[in-house]
């Protein structure tokens, strides 16, 4: 019997063997006719079908699935497929590692990943043994290589204790799977979880040249209850939608976030560390090819995760000189760059905002404010509201403080009884980033009965010495103190035109050395990370009915 007629044969008797219950891919006379019917169904993915799911039998039939046909379905495009196709082979639910549990199904699979050297033969991505389906996806936006996890990695370095923000070297440590959707002519749709892959984009995308893409920073962590929460997410998605409109770039329905955000999550259940955080990075752009400015009506949505060491690893060990002082910690103002003006969209989390501060940082870390025998490096950057370079000394003390190269600042005057006052700059100029944990540390501040004044903060007040603290806040380090801050001149050299660094003038003591020995870490800022951290870790009712949402279906052991 022929290819043609024992198709027909099969399907004609689709009622006899009730849609697949008789069908046996591990019968040879039956696989000429299995490889035929799937490759129909296939040519209907491409024609616009919804995703296919083969089962596990048809997934580990021999020559079948192959890693040629992945790569073959990844490049299809079509008017109904024009990302192409992603094949994936998926477990029955999703690995939770030995510290969490889930009963989730894997919706990300894991995908054929290219041979290490090309002599060598391609496995298939999981076991025999633990392959429930294969799927084939139509793919919101392309994709190139699907990128392994650091499972062994992120195993060391969490049960070391030594999990920071991401990876010293590589920068992060990937986890199993990402989140995508697109939007075409202003309508969302698509949202796809698939491994962690390399994105596939054209030379001439929009975001690339114009600078339309923005991001949002999150995480999520386990609570005492052995839920897992994430903290403002409506709030982050109300930025993040300021950020899109400030861009021109149709902004995510909540709903879609929302779904992302809980599969990005789900799905990464084996990276959400015990003593630690996951850290989601929400971002959208511009990804339509075209060679004018303007917008394409075609844009890109995605979140990616990293685990990331517990907020108070950020403080880090407590360093002393060679006197037994501890070194205390501080920020340089550049004089010749800011980070934003009135005017200009600071207050989003554009991308443009971030672009120049990385030589500013590398910068400012390669000063020494100590000696060669006892090295002390900046800690960070502080931006004013205008450039000082050519100003003279008495008019740069006049400048007013906006917020550090990532984080919002906060200063404290002591009031006595325990009680402090809480100054932070002003929102008002629309220069400055809106940030969530700011706004929360502002709530927890009034609720200890402290005053909170929000308004400009000059360089001259910080000398008068009437601030006992001060500190940056952001997603990731939550709440640091600082302890100084001091210019910098941060300029390309006149001959090479590689940037220079220098420091200018003398250090802006916050806090006298002996206070710095006796708490380095200070008490309001101690007391406002505890209350943070209170939030975070879903210690009260109250706190989790305003301030966090649940992750549905997974839990810590």
């Amino acid at each position: 019997m022929n290819i043609m007629a024992k198709q027909k044969e099969v399907w004609d008797g689709r009622e006899r063997r009730s849609h697949g219950a008789e069908r046996n891919a591990s019968d040879l006379d039956q696989q000429d006719e299995i490889r035929l019917g799937i490759k129909n169904r296939i040519e209907q993915l491409a024609q616009g079908a919804a995703p296919l799911v083969f089962s596990k039998d048809a997934a580990q039939m021999p020559k079948l699935f192959t890693h040629e046909l992945a790569l073959r379905i990844r490049s299809v495009r079509s008017e109904q497929l024009p990302a192409g196709a992603l094949l994936t082979f998926h477990r029955d639910q999703v690995p939770a590692g030995k510290y969490a549990k889930t009963n989730l199904p894997d919706e990300s699979g894991v995908a054929y990943s290219s041979p290490q050297n090309p002599w060598e033969e391609v496995q298939r991505p999981l076991p025999d043994e633990e392959i429930a389906s294969a799927q084939l996806t139509p793919l919101a936006h392309a994709v190139g290589e699907a990128l392994p996890p650091d499972s062994d990695l992120y195993d060391r370095l969490s049960e070391t204790g030594k999990l920071g923000f991401g990876h010293p070297e590589r920068g992060l440590i990937q986890t199993t799977a990402m989140v995508s959707a697109s939007c075409y002519d202003g309508k969302w749709s698509n949202i796809n979880v698939i491994p962690y892959s390399e994105l596939a984009l054209p030379p001439n995308m929009q975001a690339i040249h114009y600078g339309g893409a923005f991001f949002e920073g999150m995480t999520a962590e386990w609570g005492e209850d052995g839920k897992c929460y994430v903290f403002g997410l409506k709030k982050h998605w109300e930025r993040m939608t300021g950020s899109a409109k400030t861009l021109g770039i149709q902004p995510v329905p909540y709903e879609i976030f929302e779904q992302a955000v809980f599969k990005a999550c789900q799905q990464n259940t084996r990276f959400i560390p015990p003593k630690g955080r996951l850290y989601l990075r929400p971002h959208g752009a511009d990804v339509g090819k075209q060679m004018r400015v303007g917008n394409s009506r075609t844009a890109g949505f995605f979140i990616e995760t990293t685990p990331i060491g517990s907020a108070e690893s950020y403080f880090g060990d407590i360093e002393y000189d060679k006197n037994g002082d501890v070194k205390g910690k501080g920020l340089i103002i550049p004089t010749t760059q800011i980070r934003s003006a009135k005017g200009l969209p600071g207050n989003t989390k554009g991308i443009q905002n971030y672009g120049p501060t990385p030589v500013i940082i590398r910068e400012a870390c390669r000063l020494n404010v100590g000696t060669d025998e006892e090295p002390h490096h900046p800690v960070g950057v502080l931006y004013v509201d205008r450039v000082t370079d050519e100003l003279p000394d008495e008019e740069k003390l006049d400048v007013e403080i906006r917020e550090t190269n990532a984080s919002n600042t906060i200063f404290f005057e002591d009031l006595g009884d325990g009680r402090y006052k809480v100054v932070t700059p002003s929102l008002e100029d629309g220069d400055i980033l809106p940030g969530n944990t700011r706004a929360l540390i502002l709530e927890k501040a009034r609720e200890r009965g402290w005053k909170v004044e929000e308004r400009h903060i000059t360089l001259r007040e910080l000398m008068t010495g009437k601030f006992v603290a001060a500190g940056n806040c952001g997603t990731a380090a939550v709440f640091s103190s600082f302890d100084w801050v001091q210019f910098a001149k941060i300029a390309p050299d006149e001959t090479t035109g590689d940037f220079r660094s220098q420091l200018v003038g003398e250090k802006i003591n916050i806090r006298s050395r002996e206070a710095i020995n006796r708490e380095p870490i200070p008490q309001p800022v101690k007391l406002l990370m505890d209350d943070v951290l209170a939030v975070k870790s879903a210690k009260r009712s109250d706190d989790i009915a305003k301030y966090l949402t649940e992750i549905p279906g997974i839990r810590l052991k």
